[in-house]
């Protein structure tokens, strides 16, 4: 079939019937390509060029080959002069290992900053929605103030006395009673503290002690 198609193809190919070894094949030629470049083309197919230059060997000379020769044993001596270095070291007299004396580590005391009272009865009143209606600064660690707040029973106002005691005592918290009733409001006593058991007594009478 693909003989028979090209030999239809009238204007692009054309058949060149060449004899060789008592035999006959058939090519086909491009109508642009010329008889002389289509017979140099069945030539190199038909007959292979078998002569091929072959690279002469090389002959080094001598001084390359003595270049050679000491680059090979260079790390051999190099090798040599290490074990030599290895066997001195063995064979030499032991050094003693003095000990270096231990240092002492004395640990850093971290004084932790101490923080404000203030800040805590703040953040307090914030998280749970205090409105501070008076404020009165005592000392730094003392504060007296009037509150309100949301209750069940509505909007109540508080008369609010914040120490900084480890330990609240019994006239403590009795000022801060006196306080209130001058006022005429209940008492919420905040500390960072507790209350002595001595004053454990004014919780029947209505005392609300929150700890910071």
């Amino acid at each position: 079939m693909v003989r028979t198609c090209l030999k239809n193809v009238k204007d692009f190919a054309f058949p060149l019937e060449v004899t060789f070894n008592n035999k006959k094949e058939i090519f086909w030629k491009w109508f642009l390509l010329s008889d002389s470049d289509a017979e140099a083309i069945i030539r190199e197919i038909l007959i292979p060029s078998e002569d091929v230059e072959k690279p002469e060997p090389q002959i080094e000379s001598e001084s390359v080959v003595e270049e050679k020769i000491k680059t090979k044993s260079e790390p051999e001596k190099i090798e040599q002069q290490k074990t030599l270095v290895k066997q001195e070291v063995k064979t030499g007299p032991k050094a003693k290992l003095i000990p270096k004396p231990k240092e002492k580590f004395q640990k850093k005391k971290v004084i932790k900053p101490r923080q404000n009272f203030w800040v805590k009865i703040e953040s307090f009143f914030n998280e749970n929605y205090v409105e501070i209606i008076e404020k009165q600064d005592i000392k730094r660690t003392d504060f007296e103030l009037v509150i309100s707040f949301n209750t069940p029973f509505g909007k109540t106002k508080y008369f609010c006395k914040a120490l900084q005691k480890s330990k609240i005592t019994e006239n403590d918290i009795s000022s801060a009673f006196a306080k209130a009733e001058l006022k005429n409001l209940p008492l919420i006593f905040l500390s960072n503290g507790s209350p002595d058991p001595a004053a454990e007594k004014f919780f029947e009478l209505g005392l609300i002690f929150k700890r910071l």
